[in-house]
């Protein structure tokens, strides 16, 4: 095998390292004997298989002359490794009279640390100044820096460096194969492959050169990010901007690639701008304000976005000069919402866009004349999202970024599909446990395609209250599978009731707090989530998608007696009275909604807000409800149990951008929120400013619940890897 394609295999709690022969359980290495390591390898490699004493003297001892007994021993260290006891054959079953088979889920992925080429550090200096200004007319320039290459933060296999060049195999063997394609579709990249072109797992935003031989990217490390741009044959990627807390918006090259274009904003309040600098690096100057995801027009002289106009209920389609000048309306939409997805086909007659109704709205899509008229939709099929668009070859299909309208689970499943615009016909390119987005450029000179690929798992961790440095995994799932994510409570036996989620459904199911004993509640095959026991532990209550928009139901603790309580077109987020006799949950019914209730048993709901609260929480003490808004600020509010009236408002961090994990400390003196970046918050009900919950993982963390008692801390902690990948085409 090639040095550049040798992998990781991932099982349960362990990592069989292949490139350096070792293995690893929770990122810690376990001793092993070499053959012992090799009749690992050979079993991973083989999972499910039925593998013979002979086939494995073969694949172990490669035909030379040993004991028979030499493998038993071998098996019996490895099953001692593998923590197995005696009768308890989790990975490794003995079928007797003819071999052994692996039964461990194995999921393969790419050496992170070893695939990774060596590269020249180079430094090229090009003037002054580091941050992007907000002047007008004003250049800035950028300091263009290879780094020396040093530990990323967080997991053992982020390890790449933060100066990563790197290209890997041409078919990388783990990833999907690229679909066929219908009678009379026209996909360009039919039975092409699939390349990885960075793989520090940061990457949040890329885009791909006209000729299709260069491409930038932007890197995330927390609230810091920096610009790169590298050859997608491989070498040094270099780096135009170093980090900053600039926030990059989009990105894409000049239509003759001796450019980057790209929109940025400097804090939450700054207004985006759009910036050109040269591709190698060089100064950077300031173009127009105003324009966040854009599109250029092909000889480069426009953008064109989606903004919305004074009347909030309209939204517009906007074309702007990159030169200056007055902005050309080219459409506007009234009760309709233009996603920020939009694409100038390479003729430059037609903007190809995203239209939909509103939040879970199914989007279609559409195209306008760059010079302005009606909205010619193409009909077929419905999406729940549509997320990034871009033409095909000659204009006569589009690759699109999506998620299905029967896609929806823990984390929403985008795909690349390609669309045949002669009748509308979607066929997908992707079929696998990860998802595309953030952005999707298509290069027809080479006939090549870049997204940003995004591989993401999580589990349950334990800690006791007094010690949540001494927290350890509970559950053990493997990338595409996601526990806890969506829902996390204890029964008052100390139970855990939990989610558990594929990129299918959502199912809701009960473990001891050791993990053993895990059982499903409900029936794979819908989402059911945002689940919350009632105080007296009697039933849980969770919404549900089984009759077609999202509802309230209920269960009793043990699954049994599953019912619908609301019957609305957008009911979701439930959660308990301290009596338990409510069921309080969010509603959409008018505008954006707020805070409804029901009786826990059933009966006529009852709207109590209309103003945006969503995540809902009561105190321990039963004398608040804590609950977040989103737009057009994020925003914690606290609200009296008693009269729903709101109390107070405290603003967050502006990485807190999901409230999943929103609840109490034990308390009841503090609201507890999760941040994406950066753990947990903890905001004093009195005021004063949030202060982080100490001794957490310096990981992505999810959803968190304390036991009934306050002695525990249970939480989901999650690993999110992000990386370009090139999709060429077969011929090449």
């Amino acid at each position: 095998m090639d040095d550049l394609t040798k992998t990781s295999i991932f099982f349960d709690r362990f990592e069989v390292d292949l490139a350096r022969r070792r293995l690893l359980r929770d990122g810690e290495q376990v001793p092993l004997k070499s053959k012992s390591f090799d009749l690992l390898a050979a079993f991973a490699q083989n999972s499910g298989e039925l593998l013979t004493k002979d086939k494995l003297f073969d694949l172990v001892w490669d035909g030379q002359i040993v004991e028979e007994n030499n493998l038993s021993v071998h098996v019996a260290a490895l099953r001692k490794a593998l923590g197995e006891k005696r009768g308890d054959h989790r990975f490794i079953v003995t079928v007797p009279g003819k071999g052994y088979r692996f039964i461990g889920e194995t999921t393969p992925g790419l050496d992170t640390e070893l695939i990774v080429e060596s590269h020249t550090v180079q430094r090229i200096t090009i003037e002054e100044h580091e941050h992007v200004t907000d002047e007008p007319n004003e250049k800035e320039t950028a300091q263009a820096a290879l780094p020396s290459p040093r530990p990323a933060k967080g997991l053992r296999w982020l390890m790449a460096g933060f100066g990563v060049s790197a290209i890997l195999v041409a078919a990388f063997f783990f990833w999907p194969a690229i679909s066929g394609m219908q009678a009379g579709a026209l996909n360009p990249l039919e039975g092409g492959r699939f390349t990885r072109l960075t793989n520090n797992g940061r990457v949040s935003l890329a885009a791909l050169s006209p000729d299709g031989n260069r491409f930038a990217y932007v890197t995330r490390d927390r609230s810091q990010e920096a610009l790169w741009v590298g050859d997608v044959s491989g070498g040094d990627q270099l780096l135009l901007r170093p980090e900053s807390d600039t926030d990059h918006i989009d990105l894409a090259f000049s239509s003759d690639g001796s450019s980057i274009i790209f929109s940025a904003k400097g804090g939450p309040e700054a207004e985006p701008v759009v910036y050109r600098m040269p591709a190698l690096g060089g100064p950077v100057e300031k173009l127009l304000t105003g324009a966040g995801h854009f599109t250029l027009s092909p000889d480069g002289s426009w953008v064109a976005f989606a903004t919305t106009a004074k009347d909030p209920k309209k939204t517009l389609l906007v074309k702007a000069p990159l030169s200056g000048g007055d902005r050309v309306t080219i459409a506007e939409l009234d009760g309709e919402v233009l996603r920020e997805s939009v694409s100038w086909s390479s003729d430059g007659s037609r903007v190809a866009v995203a239209v939909g109704t509103g939040f879970e709205s199914f989007s279609e899509i559409a195209f306008f004349s760059a010079e302005g008229g009606e909205l010619n939709r193409l009909s077929k099929p419905e999406w729940q999202v549509i997320d990034q668009i871009t033409w095909t070859e000659g204009d006569r299909g589009l690759f699109v970024t999506a998620l299905d309208r029967t896609s929806w689970a823990a984390v929403p499943q985008l795909h690349l599909y390609h669309i045949d615009l002669k009748d509308g016909s979607a066929t997908p390119v992707t079929n696998d446990l990860s998802t595309y987005g953030s952005v999707i450029d298509y290069s027809s000179s080479s006939n090549r395609l870049l997204t940003v690929e995004r591989r993401q798992m999580n589990n349950v961790w334990v800690a006791p209250a007094g010690d949540l440095s001494a927290a350890r995994a509970i559950t053990n799932s493997s990338f595409g599978r996601y526990d806890g994510l969506w829902g996390l409570g204890w029964t008052p036996d100390e139970k855990l009731i939990y989610t558990t989620s594929d990129t299918r459904s959502t199912t809701i199911a009960q473990m001891n707090s050791d993990g053993t004993g895990q059982k499903l509640l409900t029936t794979p095959g819908s989402v059911d989530s945002a689940l919350a026991v009632s105080p007296d532990g009697t039933f849980v209550t969770f919404h549900s998608r089984r009759s077609g928009r999202f509802n309230i139901w209920r269960m009793n603790i043990d699954g049994s007696d599953q019912r619908q309580l609301t019957f609305t077109d957008d009911a979701f987020q439930p959660f308990v009275s301290p009596d338990s006799a409510w069921i309080y949950y969010k509603h959409r019914s008018e505008g954006i909604g707020g805070m409804a209730r029901i009786p826990a048993n059933g009966g006529t709901p009852e709207i109590l807000t209309n103003d945006g609260a969503s995540w809902g929480r009561f105190s321990p003490d039963g004398k608040y409800i804590a609950a977040a808004f989103f737009q057009p600020d994020r925003t914690l509010f606290l609200y009296s149990a008693d009269n729903h009236r709101l109390l107070r408002k405290f603003t967050v961090p502006p990485t807190a951008t999901s409230f999943v994990g929103l609840g109490w400390m034990p308390d009841s003196r503090s609201i507890i929120y999760r941040d994406t970046e950066f753990g947990y918050w903890v905001q004093p009900i009195d005021g004063g400013e949030p202060q982080r919950l100490g001794s957490m993982p310096d990981e992505l963390l999810y959803n968190f619940s304390w036991s009934n008692d306050g002695k525990f801390f249970a939480f989901v902690r999650g690993q999110d890897f992000r990386d370009v990948v090139l999709l060429s085409a077969a011929k090449e």
